[in-house]
């Protein structure tokens, strides 16, 4: 029960976070508590942080969208917009590509569809996927089997190309 309440008040702490550097440090935090947790076997604290992150890095896509509104963020290279701040980028505030597009995706998701997702990621660490190929299953592709088909039908042309060329005294 105390985990629960610890829980709801990193929720509510989350939603009360007005900067993206605040969200960032949340985001990385559960990052980091949801990798411990899966290295002690731990999944219910696994599935908590699993949670908070993305629930921060829904914030954060918030937070960008705001700020992007108003100006503060750009692409490329930062100019003065005009009321004496300069807008920032994304890699200044330690946020890269891949982070920024989860959280744009994040942020764009109803809210029933962002808790569906929740679910999802909470259900995937309670039964991971498997990957043991079932007998239905086609065999895995291996590049290797076409090279040597390749390999085998060039040396046969060559052959026979020899062969020819020593039938005409070519060679």
């Amino acid at each position: 029960m105390k985990e629960l309440v610890k829980y709801d008040a990193a929720c509510a702490a989350l939603q009360a976070c007005a900067s993206v550097d605040e969200v960032k440090e949340w985001a990385d935090a559960s990052a980091a508590r949801e990798a411990y947790a899966r290295q002690a076997k731990d999944k219910t604290m696994q599935k908590m942080a699993a949670d908070i992150r993305m629930r921060a890095k829904r914030r954060l896509g918030q937070l960008m969208a705001a700020q992007k509104a108003a100006g503060l963020t750009k692409v490329g290279r930062p100019k003065s917009n005009g009321n004496g701040l300069n807008p920032i980028r994304l890699a200044e505030a330690g946020i890269d590509k891949r982070l920024a597009q989860e959280a744009r995706v994040a942020a764009a998701m109803s809210p029933e569809e962002f808790e569906a997702a929740v679910e999802k990621r909470k259900d995937a660490i309670d039964n991971p996927p498997s990957h043991v190929p079932h007998a239905d299953e086609p065999e895995a592709y291996d590049p290797r089997e076409e090279l040597y088909e390749f390999a085998a039908e060039a040396m046969t042309i060559i052959d026979a190309d020899d062969r020819l060329k020593a039938a005409m005294g070519e060679i």
